[in-house]
């Protein structure tokens, strides 16, 4: 979604003619990338993936919030393991997928988690390009994993995130402090005396809804893009700046003049930086 739309731009400035309707759309984004950078956070909801040093205090503090749902925490375990029998090949993990690099010459191959959803998927995409050369075993328990659980970085030996049997949930008073749930005696709720390890990868959905975007912020935001138009209607230091060159004409955005509007509400924005770790 977004902080905000036409429909409440026109409500909250009043505005009620449409002779700047499209333009007030081509600038919605511009104003809330410019107070997304200023505040180093992002507002729409979005889901969130991440590893965590446990905290032995049982808490984890999630740096994206508000938190709106936790929606999987578990902890790292040897899942796969790749064999080269022949020929020299690097092979790593990464955010998005599995590449395969040919040591002998660089030649890359790309494995994206989507479609390859599952580690079997993997696996059988690798070894019918690899024949003979690579082959991926598979932990049994672990066949049908959804691939993005794969921890970056992995090389050979990957390492997978698996469900920790325990419930978690937001701390009250809190917008980002998951914490481990306890039962009515105050002992830690998880079905088996499961050893923390140091590490934990958490799944969650963070930001706002659009019911629920802060009314002041959408009203910051509003208040940028009225600057904005009366920059450009007004032929004031005009936004769209025009360059010769040789044969060449260009226009460009004066992106300086844009970040000038946004300082004159940094005081206000101050309520919404990102809250230090």
């Amino acid at each position: 979604m977004s902080i905000l739309t036409l429909a409440t731009y026109k409500a909250l400035t009043n505005t009620t003619v449409n002779t700047y309707d499209t333009l007030i759309g081509n600038l919605l984004p511009v104003a809330q990338k410019n107070i997304e950078t200023y505040c180093d956070r992002l507002f729409d909801s979005t889901r969130y993936y991440q590893w965590f040093h446990f905290n032995y205090d049982r808490l984890v503090v999630l740096p994206e919030y508000p938190v709106q749902q936790i929606v999987f925490v578990g902890y790292p375990a040897l899942v796969a393991t790749a064999t080269i029998a022949t020929g020299s090949y690097n092979i790593e993990v990464t955010s998005t997928g599995v590449t395969v690099t040919n040591d002998a010459n660089f030649a890359q191959d790309t494995y994206n988690f989507n479609p390859n959803d599952t580690l079997l998927k993997l696996k059988t995409e690798i070894e019918d390009d690899y024949p003979g050369s690579i082959t991926i075993a598979i932990d049994p328990s672990y066949t049908n994993m959804n691939s993005l659980l794969l921890r970056s970085g992995s090389g050979r030996e990957w390492t997978g995130a698996v469900r920790l049997d325990c419930q978690v949930r937001k701390q009250d008073r809190s917008d980002r402090i998951m914490e481990f749930a306890y039962d009515s005696a105050f002992v830690f709720s998880y079905a088996n005396d499961y050893i923390f390890n140091d590490e934990l990868y958490v799944i969650w959905n963070a930001g706002y809804d659009y019911a629920d975007m802060p009314k002041d912020l959408q009203m910051i935001e509003a208040n940028i893009i009225r600057d904005y138009l009366n920059i450009i209607t007004g032929n004031i230091n005009p936004l769209i700046k025009k360059q010769t060159i040789t044969n060449y004409s260009i226009e460009y955005v004066d992106s300086n003049l844009l970040n000038n509007v946004v300082d004159n509400y940094k005081s206000q924005l101050d309520n919404y930086l990102k809250k230090i770790l």
